[in-house]
C-alpha cells in the first residue's frame, strides 16, 4: 500500500536520553503539543513499559494516549479494545502511533482479526498514517511493520541451516513497509543478518533491513535515513545465486553497513553516505583473503562490524569467518570487496563507525567438516 505518512523502525533499546531519535519522532509528528497513542500490548509488562515510552514522549513535548490493549489475563488491559469503536477514534485522532518492542507474535494476535482482516484499532492506526502521521515501532513493533514479519525466526545460523518455515517462522505483517522489504531488528548486536537471509530466501524478498539497537530508520514514502548510535545492515539478493531448501546457501548477495546520517533511495536502492562522513580510499585489492583471529563465530554479537573493518582495513580481497554448533553443518561466511564497494567514515568523540556500501556476501555449509564427520562415522 501507498501511505504518505512517516515510519520510524526502531531497531530497540532507544535509549531514554538519546534525545535526536526522540525529537524527529515528536518532529515528524507535528512537534511540541503533537498528540501520540502508545501501543504497548507486545510487551509482557504492557503497563509498565506504556508507562515508560509515555514519559518519554512527554518529556520531549508530545501528549500521550495510553491505548489498554494486551493479551487475556493481563487485565486492566483487554484485546476487546481492539474492536471497540471509541479508542479506534480516538487512535484515528493521533498524530503519530507508538509501538513497543516484546512480543510481535501479541500485537498479530490482538490487532488482526482471527480472519487475518484489520481490527478496528489497525484500521484507525492505518488512517493515521495515510493522513501524513507517524508510526514508531520499536523491536518487534518495528518487525510488525513489514509485509512479512519474523515472527519465531531464532538464531541466524539454525535459520540456515534448517531455513524459516511459514506461517510459524514468518507470517503477515502490517504492510507499511513497501513491498520487497523485509524488517528484523536488534541486527548488528545479535549477529541476525544470517536470519535475514533466510527470511528473504523464504519469501522470495528482494531486500531485508536489519535496523541495530539505538538506532532508527526513518523512512518516509521511498526514502529512508539512519538516526543513532548503532547501524542498519541492508542484503539485496537481487542477482544473488541462492538454493531455497535447506541446509541454505547464497552467494553474491550485496551486503552494506549504514550509519548515522546515511540515507538510501528505496526505489533505486542508492546509498548516500553522510555528509559529515570521509570516503576512505580502499587499497588495491590482492587475490588473497584473510581470517581474523580474533571473531570466533560469524553470528556473534558485533561480529559483523569486525569482520567489515578487518576487510576494509586489508589489502585482502576477500575475508572468511565461521559459524558454528553441534545442531548442523557448520557455515562458511565470506565477504567481498568488489569493484563498486564503497566505504567511508565518521569520528565522533573517539569512535570511529564505518559504513560500506555494496560488499559479497556469500553463505554456505562447510563441506570440509561435512566429509570429515562422514569419515569418522
Amino acid at each position: 500500500m501507498t501511505c504518505s505518512g512517516t515510519l520510524f523502525i526502531l531497531g530497540g533499546a532507544i535509549r531514554p536520553h538519546h534525545a535526536a531519535i526522540w525529537q524527529e519522532i515528536i518532529g515528524a509528528a507535528g512537534g511540541t503539543g503533537c498528540r501520540i497513542a502508545v501501543i504497548a500490548a507486545a510487551s509482557a509488562q504492557a503497563a509498565l513499559k506504556a508507562g515508560r515510552i509515555c514519559e518519554r514522549l512527554q518529556h520531549y513535548g508530545a501528549q500521550t494516549l495510553t491505548v489498554p490493549l494486551s493479551d487475556e489475563g493481563q487485565l486492566p488491559f483487554s484485546p476487546a479494545i481492539a474492536e471497540d469503536t471509541s479508542w479506534a477514534d480516538a487512535v484515528s485522532a493521533c498524530d503519530g502511533i507508538y509501538l513497543s518492542g516484546g512480543d510481535q507474535g501479541r500485537l498479530h494476535r490482538l490487532l488482526f482479526r482471527s480472519d487475518g482482516r484489520d481490527s478496528a484499532v489497525l484500521t484507525a492506526i492505518r488512517t493515521v498514517h495515510a493522513r501524513g502521521g507517524v508510526i514508531a515501532g520499536s523491536s518487534a513493533g518495528a518487525a510488525i511493520l513489514s509485509q512479512h514479519m519474523l515472527l519465531d525466526a531464532g538464531l541466524s545460523l539454525p535459520a540456515l541451516q534448517r531455513g524459516l518455515a511459514m506461517p510459524t517462522a514468518i507470517c503477515n505483517g502490517f504492510g507499511f513497509v513497501p513491498a520487497g522489504i523485509l524488517i528484523d531488528q536488534h541486527a548488528i548486536a545479535r549477529g541476525r543478518y544470517g536470519r535475514m537471509l533466510a527470511a528473504q530466501l523464504a519469501t522470495s524478498t528482494a531486500f531485508s533491513v536489519g535496523v541495530d539497537e539505538d538506532t532508527a530508520l526513518i523512512l518516509h514514502v521511498h526514502n529512508a535515513r539512519v538516526c543513532g548510535s548503532g547501524g542498519v545492515v541492508l542484503l539485496d539478493i537481487g542477482i544473488a545465486h541462492c538454493v531455497s531448501s535447506p541446509p541454505l546457501q547464497a552467494s553474491q548477495v550485496s551486503l552494506s553497513l549504514l550509519r548515522d546520517g546515511d540515507s538510501i533511495d528505496l526505489r533505486a536502492w542508492q546509498i548516500q553516505a553522510n555528509s559529515n562522513a570521509n570516503f576512505v580510499s580502499l587499497p588495491a585489492s590482492i587475490a588473497t583473503e584473510i581470517t581474523p583471529h580474533n571473531i570466533k563465530d560469524a553470528f556473534d554479537g558485533a561480529s559483523l562490524e569486525a569482520i567489515i573493518a578487518a576487510l576494509i582495513d586489508s589489502d585482502a580481497c576477500a575475508c572468511k569467518v565461521l559459524a558454528q554448533n553441534d545442531d548442523g553443518p557448520d557455515y562458511l561466511l565470506r565477504f567481498r570487496k568488489t569493484i563498486a564497494s564503497r566505504a567511508w567514515v565518521q569520528e565522533q568523540h573517539g569512535v570511529r563507525r564505518l559504513s560500506v556500501a555494496g560488499l559479497q556476501l556469500s553463505a554456505e555449509p562447510d563441506t570440509m567438516r561435512s566429509i570429515n564427520d562422514s569419515k569418522s562415522d
